[in-house]
């Protein structure tokens, strides 16, 4: 039953995979189908009893989520394929090891200076891409504590960026 409601909802996971950049094209497109139809499954097998009603709230739900896992997998894979790679950087390579050291610095930074539900927000609206009324029952927090979370969230970067200038 699930899978066939996974296969039913095949537009969903082509919307998602197409957000990732992974397009029928690409030539793991099918690996990365069956693996989105797995993590939907999963989804329905995990939240059974906790799924919103409405299909429009439904069917995002399982867009963010599913999201989310293929972006920390596609992820995880190359993070993978990074180190199984020669030792001797390229010159493409360093200049995106450089870059990204900068954000890594960031969030360790933003992790440190942040409370922890400060930091789950930071995760869920940036990082997950979920909206407001999402993540405001997620955290069971107000709309206007979001806004609070994320003016905090602005000037804690603005110091950051300043007192690494």
């Amino acid at each position: 039953m699930t899978f066939k409601t996974a296969l039913a909802n095949s537009k969903l996971i082509y919307s998602v995979l197409n957000r990732a950049g992974i397009t029928q094209k690409h030539p793991n497109f099918e690996d990365y189908f069956q693996d989105c139809l797995l993590i939907y499954v999963a989804l329905e097998e995990k939240f059974a009893n906790k799924l919103p009603t409405d299909p429009v709230s439904r069917e995002a739900f399982f867009y963010v989520r599913m999201y989310c896992q293929l972006v920390d997998q596609l992820r995880h894979e190359n993070y993978h394929t990074n180190n199984q790679a020669s030792y001797a950087p390229t010159v493409q390579a360093s200049a995106y090891i450089d870059s990204n050291f900068e954000l890594v610095d960031l969030a360790d930074a933003l992790k440190k200076r942040l409370t922890a539900e400060e930091y789950r927000f930071l995760e869920l609206a940036y990082a997950c891409e979920l909206p407001l009324d999402y993540i405001c029952r997620e955290l069971n927090v107000s709309r206007r504590t979001v806004f609070r979370f994320q003016k905090k969230i602005r000037t804690t970067i603005e110091q950051l960026t300043r007192e690494n200038c």
